[in-house]
């Protein structure tokens, strides 16, 4: 396993584990859902929304 994870993040390894309990179809779905909101999220956070100093620059 130590040569494995050197070539994989700790998320792929933590997801590794989820995935070693067999999870469900739909329990593989809700996870899908639940990463995929969590990335639009830091997505949107990060590039999408202007930073802290900008927003309170442009208060009147």
């Amino acid at each position: 396993m130590t040569e494995i994870s050197t070539k994989l993040s700790p998320l792929q390894l933590e997801l590794l584990k989820v995935y070693s309990f067999k999870p469900s179809e739909a329990e593989m779905i809700e996870l899908k859902n639940i990463l995929a909101r969590f990335f639009a999220h830091r997505f949107v956070e990060k590039y999408l929304l202007p930073p802290k100093a900008w927003k309170s620059a442009t208060k009147t």
